[in-house]
């Protein structure tokens, strides 16, 4: 049976580069030793195994790509075997207690998982999900909507509980702790030698900053025709310039501060120390105002249009 290796994310930890170069490089990885599982590739996005997560969650009807992984795990002849997809980690305890019932006819797995600051993450989901998703909501709400998958130690017990601690590998998405990346460390993880894949550009799946974010968000607000709003956003990750923050240094502050007793759990139970993180973006002392935000992009555009 093969060592098994689940990558559960999360989201904006850099999961776009490993993929990438995972199934990029899956005939390469295979004379390794490695197997990358074909089960429950969404033919729409054919970088993940999403299906095997959103069979427990928002399309149940794709429940039998776990049967197909599991005729892979007792086929392969690879000594190793790797899933990844970032939707595990929104997953709730029942599922992923499913989903360790299911491993543990195979032996288990290995749940590998970066952990990347709350505030940071938090606003890098805002801004895909107003240019993905048109949320309408304002940050603070956004960010308030959306804690509860911001509890790492509720995250971590979840895991734990149905895999062990042993089997749950966290890592920071810091600099100091990446210090060559997070597709390095992500090979070394799971035994895969790098050299001689094909290794996508550094800045893959770069986001757009709030100054191209507020106005996408004011122009569908007002109903801007969906032909116009997908020119400025062409034209935005042309110029992709400006702040990719928008909370106050204070009010970074205080947001982190709600996850402190939480982080300092996960920071004693998983790297012996009482702080998790230690690296976080640079912020103004100002919060971000959207009417000054719309005035100086629009100033861009017609100046560079």
């Amino acid at each position: 049976m093969p060592q098994i290796y689940l990558h559960i994310g999360l989201h904006k930890t850099g999961t776009t580069a490993i993929q990438s170069v995972l199934f990029n490089n899956a005939a390469a990885i295979a004379r390794q030793g490695i197997h990358l599982s074909c089960a429950g590739i969404p033919p729409a996005a054919p970088l993940g195994h999403h299906e095997l997560a959103w069979a427990h969650s928002r399309k149940p009807d794709l429940m039998a790509k776990w049967d197909d992984l599991a005729q892979e795990i007792t086929s392969t002849a690879a000594g190793r075997l790797i899933i990844t997809s970032e939707e595990f980690c929104v997953l709730g305890a029942e599922s992923i207690a499913r989903i360790g019932d299911f491993f543990a006819r195979f032996g288990g797995a290995r749940i590998v998982v970066y952990l990347r600051n709350q505030v940071d993450l938090g606003e890098s989901l805002y801004r895909t999900d107003v240019l993905h998703y048109s949320v309408k909501a304002q940050i603070g709400q956004y960010l308030q909507r959306t804690r509860t998958r911001l509890d790492y130690q509720a995250l971590l017990d979840d895991w734990t509980a149905a895999f062990g601690k042993d089997n749950v590998t966290v890592r920071l998405y810091e600099k100091s702790d990446l210090t060559d990346g997070v597709l390095s460390d992500f090979c070394r993880i799971v035994g895969l030698d790098a050299a001689g894949l094909e290794i996508p550009p550094n800045d893959i799946n770069h986001g757009l900053s709030f100054d191209a974010i507020v106005p996408i968000q004011k122009m569908r607000q007002y109903g801007l025709d969906k032909t116009a709003v997908d020119r400025f956003i062409m034209w935005a990750y042309r110029h992709n310039e400006g702040r990719f923050t928008c909370l106050s240094k204070s009010e970074a502050a205080a947001f982190m501060k709600s996850f402190e007793a939480s982080n300092r759990a996960v920071a004693r139970q998983f790297f012996d120390r009482d702080t998790l993180f230690h690296e976080f973006a640079e912020r103004s002392e100002e919060p971000l105002i959207p009417v000054e935000v719309m005035a100086s992009t629009l100033a861009r555009v017609f100046g560079k249009s």
